[in-house]
């Protein structure tokens, strides 16, 4: 009995090293979507000079309803004198148009209910952004609290990356802000280098001058160089502008794109990378533990079974363990989908 379960661990472990290895267990992406940021340095009240809730409220729903209307960028205004607020809305260019439509109808709400008492905020969604402010913001760039969001593993060869994305994302800079791409301020490529392929995606909003959206996506460059030039995947989130690359084709193959979920609360940019590193580890963890657990189970299913079938016949170890790998590989395809 307990040189079976020792030959049952060891092709346990034997396969947990193959998958790590072989990249079937992956990394997740330690930023999830949506991100918000709210200033809360004031609170909303009647008598103070910021938005009010009704102002706030009429002005999200102008603005779901053009994006219900197909229009994958819009700018508006609610409120009159000290109650005025300001807002406009993005979809990013690979987005359809019902993408379009229902990101901006979630985000309406998701920005209302987590930054209630807020005189300005903006939230990111997989496939658009909102923002809004009690002072007038269009044709300002702000790249004040850009926020980097990386894949926590580094790319095979990151040299041959870096000069890869170094001349493609100054080439899709001069084709965003200068338009020459079908989409205003929009522009999408791909490149390849060593073996892999990089794909990557650059817009602005469209309240901004063709010299403001060049100079808001350098900035990006410059973030995304300074926090994680050597990741497999990089997203910069900014109030004017956006930036991403990945080692997949993410803006034109749906299926790619990673899971959201996870909200970056302004001002906590170390305690975000602690956390979500905690959740990356405790999620790895946990999928480790479910794995063996399923292992488990096959062994004692095939003990079982083999009890049932012939009582009196020794149960042959190393038999057994090899019957039940192709279970296992199942069960690993499983988990990895």
């Amino acid at each position: 009995m307990l040189l079976y379960f020792r030959n049952a661990f060891k092709a346990v472990t034997l396969l947990l090293a193959y998958c790590f290895l072989r990249g079937q267990f992956v990394l997740v992406n330690a930023a999830y979507l949506p991100v918000r940021i709210c200033n809360t340095n004031n609170t909303l009240n009647n008598n103070s000079h910021f938005p009010t809730q009704n102002s706030l409220y009429n002005l999200f729903h102008s603005l779901a309803s053009t994006a219900s209307v197909s229009k994958f960028y819009n700018t508006s205004s609610s409120g009159v004198d000290s109650d005025k607020v300001y807002g406009l809305y993005m979809c990013l260019g690979y987005a359809t148009n019902e993408d379009c439509k229902n990101c901006i109808s979630l985000t309406s709400k998701e920005i209302m209910g987590h930054c209630p008492n807020s005189p300005e905020a903006v939230i990111w969604e997989e496939k658009c952004m909102i923002r809004y402010s009690n002072t007038n913001f269009l044709g300002s760039v702000d790249v004040s609290e850009n926020l980097e969001m990386h894949n926590l593993i580094n790319a095979s060869e990151p040299k041959q990356l870096g000069s890869a994305l170094e001349e493609m994302l100054n080439e899709l800079i001069e084709k965003a802000a200068y338009n020459h791409s079908p989409i205003k301020y929009y522009a999408a490529d791909k490149r390849s280098y060593g073996n892999d392929i990089v794909y990557a995606v650059v817009q602005c909003t469209e309240d901004l001058s063709p010299t403001g959206c060049k100079t808001c996506l350098k900035a990006t460059i410059e973030n995304a160089s300074t926090c994680c030039s050597f990741s497999k995947g990089v997203r910069i989130l900014s109030k004017s502008c956006f930036l991403r690359y990945e080692l997949y084709d993410f803006y034109e193959d749906d299926s790619e794109i990673p899971p959201s979920g996870f909200v970056l609360e302004p001002g906590k940019r170390s305690k975000w990378h602690i956390r979500t590193t905690i959740i990356f580890v405790v999620s790895a963890f946990l999928a480790v533990l479910a794995f063996g657990f399923s292992v488990y189970c096959l062994i004692l299913k095939f003990r079982s079974q083999n009890d049932k079938n012939d009582p009196e016949e020794p149960l042959n170890d190393n038999v057994l363990v090899f019957e039940i790998v192709p279970q296992i590989m199942v069960v690993i395809m499983v988990m990895k989908h």
